[in-house]
């Protein structure tokens, strides 16, 4: 089953890279419906293909490349990376010739053949701050911190889920014992361990990255609305709720309320968590905050 549910969901990538839609009409159902909906998008794999089509002809040299795909049950994620440069105004921005790189992850869920639901993840901010149309702290390739972290106690159990589940628990109350004793002392991290938080390399960075985090959202609230598994490889669809208090992303505190969703993936060995990618939406983090207008 996971690999007949892989084999559903690639074509939307080779339809999205060529434009050629019509390749939807067989894996997509026909009430499919994408979360989130784009502004005046309605539901529906006809206004799927009028979105998808039309990301290519915005970007004529579309490039995808996906990276990693995992499936469990009627869940199946991806993991991708987009290029190409546009040949007309994105995201509210006049590119003038310039290309993008970004990376995406999506979540499908898929029933009776077709997919029937998507929550996908695309790090748009990254393409504005590249550009220079918006001016933040800029995250380039994470570096590792100096020092060792203690490893702390090894937690009970080798399920990867389990561990994973574990993380998120300890992320809520902020237990940096317990997210010590979860993260391997080899651990690699490629993305940011939440919505604004900096991006360190290794576990003692990572570490202080989730003790900013907090600095940033003191009410830090973390809710786990999907998870699913394919051998050691372990798929997450978070929401991050939290009141700005501290600084973020070089913006001072606002107060106002957030609740920003991400698509994360992990690798777990022996009960360990040894590897991390994620994509938060941090250009609808921006706008809630009033940071960016609404595009």
């Amino acid at each position: 089953m996971n690999e007949a549910n892989k084999n559903i969901a690639r074509p939307i990538y080779a339809a999205t890279e060529s434009g050629d839609v019509s390749i939807l009409d067989s894996v997509l159902a026909t009430d499919a419906v994408e979360h989130p909906l784009n502004p005046g998008q309605v539901r529906g794999r006809e206004a799927i293909k009028q979105m998808f089509g039309g990301f290519h002809l915005i970007v004529p040299d579309l490039s995808i490349t996906v990276e990693d795909i995992i499936a469990e049950g009627d869940r199946v994620a991806v993991r991708s990376t987009v290029r190409g440069t546009p040949a007309a105004p994105y995201l509210g921005v006049e590119p003038a010739g310039r290309s993008m790189t970004f990376g995406a992850i999506d979540i499908w869920r898929i029933d009776d053949g077709k997919v029937v639901e998507g929550w996908h993840v695309e790090d748009f901010l990254r393409v504005l701050v590249d550009w220079g149309a918006v001016e933040l702290p800029r995250r380039s390739a994470p570096a590792a911190a100096a020092g060792n972290e203690p490893d702390g106690d090894h937690p009970a159990g080798d399920d990867p889920k389990t561990a994973v589940r574990a993380w998120y628990q300890a992320l809520h109350r902020h237990d940096r014992t317990a997210l010590a004793a979860l993260l391997d002392p080899c651990f690699a991290n490629h993305d940011p361990i939440g919505p604004g938080a900096p991006l360190s390399a290794d576990k003692r960075g990572t570490l202080q990255d989730v003790d900013a985090l907090h600095g940033t959202f003191p009410d830090l609230d973390v809710t786990v609305a999907d998870l699913f598994a394919e051998q050691t490889t372990v798929v997450a669809r978070a929401i991050v709720r939290g009141t700005q208090l501290g600084p973020l992303l070089g913006i001072g505190p606002s107060g106002r309320r957030t609740a920003v969703m991400g698509n994360e993936i992990w690798r777990v060995t022996d009960g360990r968590i040894v590897e991390h990618w994620g994509r938060y939406e941090e250009l609808d983090l921006l706008q809630q905050l009033a940071a960016l207008p609404a595009t």
